[in-house]
């Protein structure tokens, strides 16, 4: 009874407030909860950023090594979702603050609107962009791209 109240006081806040939990407040963690959510020595799990912090300092000593020798280095992403019904992609790159090269686009609309055809296009449109002689390192997060490229080719 008591669970059922609290939910349906919640989907009545959705409806006004367009969220659950209208003062920003969300529920808090039973004892058992946060026993389970807790780290060796009872201190608290490692954040995303910690676990992975090693990877990304990699990831960036090769990126200055590559922008030291000469590569010009893009970041590329793509994404989609629904809008009123209908699936829209999109894709970008970036390759510096304020840089002119930097893009965003659309996937044209007559082709298939999904996150991994949005995550091939941004790598395509930052290759079709380069200058013959351009060595050009992409970043990028979509496993099927760098599997296309590196596997499956």
């Amino acid at each position: 009874g008591k669970d059922l109240g609290i939910i349906i006081g919640q989907l009545l806040n959705w409806q006004v407030h367009r969220t659950m939990f209208p003062l920003g407040k969300t529920p808090q963690k039973t004892g058992r909860q946060r026993v389970q959510g807790q780290g060796e020595g009872g201190q608290p799990p490692p954040t995303k950023k910690d676990k992975y912090q090693h990877l990304r300092e990699a990831s960036e000593r090769v990126i200055a090594q590559k922008e030291e020798g000469g590569w010009v280095v893009v970041y590329t992403d793509g994404s989609s979702k629904v809008v009123r019904g209908w699936r829209q992609a999109g894709f970008g790159g970036w390759y510096g603050e304020n840089s002119p090269l930097n893009f965003s686009e659309h996937v044209p609309a007559q082709e298939r609107q999904s996150n991994n055809r949005a995550e091939l296009c941004a790598v395509l449109w930052a290759l079709q962009r380069k200058s013959f002689n351009e060595k050009l390192h992409c970043v990028l997060d979509a496993e099927i791209v760098y599997k296309g490229i590196t596997v499956w080719m």
